[in-house]
């Protein structure tokens, strides 16, 4: 997993993925699914409000690219999705990299295409896309 220096703490949220079932969301940290909106602010206090979401962004800095992590909420204001976004021209190299290692975790994607893919474990849903110049997306929702 040593290729997967994207962004820092995606070998937790990728350790995270090894536990079916779970009501915490290992991976991602002090968050726990249906997390109340404050409560997810108050322990990411440099997220800042974008729409309904809360967002965590971070700049490029020598072989770090910049990526995004957006916590995404229902119309009750519970945490019901994490979406990590990395920056960068070299989506489908950083695509196909993170596609292997969840593939490795947490089996044979249920589905997939050229520029996606979708894998159902334990309740959760992780998809893995990218798009020219938009860069590569991993999110999980409940």
């Amino acid at each position: 997993m040593s290729e997967l220096k994207l962004v820092p703490g995606l070998s937790r949220l990728l350790a995270g993925m090894s536990t079916p079932g779970s009501q915490d969301i290992d991976g991602w940290g002090r968050l726990g699914w249906g997390m109340a909106y404050d409560q997810v602010k108050t322990r990411y206090t440099q997220a800042v409000e974008d729409g309904p979401d809360l967002k965590i962004t971070s700049t490029k800095g020598g072989q770090r690219k910049g990526w995004s992590l957006t916590f995404g909420f229902d119309d009750g204001r519970r945490l019901n999705s994490v979406t990590l976004r990395f920056e960068g021209g070299s989506e489908l190299s950083d695509f196909s990299k993170i596609s292997r290692e969840l593939s490795a975790r947490l089996g044979a994607p249920a589905s997939t295409t050229q520029t996606s893919a979708t894998w159902n474990q334990g309740g959760n849903t992780y998809v893995l896309s990218t798009e020219p110049g938009q860069g590569v997306v991993l999110s999980q929702s409940v």
